[in-house]
């Protein structure tokens, strides 16, 4: 449903998938790669084509979606 050019709001990285921390980075890859661009509001961080690759971005991604996987997994989901 997004298109490129679109941004997407989330409040915390950790909104933004449960799934397996390698298949939500991807995913948010995917879509960056398409010219989607995401504002994580909490974090006050802008993922787009240029900040993408930057270290402290990948280590926010991963460590969100790993600790939204566990979470998700710990409350039986």
């Amino acid at each position: 449903m997004v298109k490129p050019g679109d941004v997407i709001l989330i409040e915390d990285i950790d909104r933004w998938s449960r799934e397996n921390a390698f298949d939500s980075v991807n995913a948010i890859r995917e879509r960056v790669e398409q010219g989607v661009e995401f504002i994580f509001t909490k974090q006050r961080v802008v993922v787009n084509t240029e900040t993408y690759e930057l270290d402290h971005v990948e280590w926010l991604l991963f460590s969100g979606a790993k600790r939204a996987n566990g979470e998700s997994s710990a409350s039986g989901s």
